[in-house]
């Protein structure tokens, strides 16, 4: 969207704000910041936007946006690592219902490229059966 708008190089820095002497160079950046930061900010949830808010360029609130989606990657991360490893079968259910929760959460850590070797996974679904088993 910000391509087809050419509006890209605001967000990516490439484009900068021209010297003070160009008045109309000025003018067209300016208005093109304008459409660019509004077009960001209106794609953004509210949580989103409370950790951008104190950004006043678009540069700046791609960066922090970026920055917003590392740090909740990486706490989605792990807690699926947590959850996968603290897992317990739940006696009052079949066995296939154990498995198909673990190859879930199994399936859920690769899509988020946190690999855990198949011996361990193997370890895990052990460990995590009732003693009748």
């Amino acid at each position: 969207m910000f391509k087809a708008r050419k509006l890209w190089g605001l967000v990516g820095g490439e484009e900068v704000k021209p010297k003070a002497n160009h008045v109309v160079k000025i003018l067209v950046y300016e208005r093109k910041e304008r459409k660019a930061l509004n077009l960001l900010v209106q794609g953004l949830s509210n949580n989103q936007f409370m950790s951008v808010k104190k950004e006043t360029i678009t540069k700046g609130i791609w960066e922090a946006f970026q920055k917003w989606h590392v740090d909740k990657r990486l706490a989605n991360k792990i807690f699926l690592v947590c959850k996968f490893f603290m897992f317990q079968m739940d006696p009052l259910k079949m066995m296939e219902h154990h498995l198909n929760k673990l190859g879930v959460m199994a399936n859920e850590l690769n899509a988020i490229k946190a690999m855990i070797p198949k011996e361990v996974k193997m370890i895990v679904m052990l460990m995590n059966l009732p003693d009748n088993y």
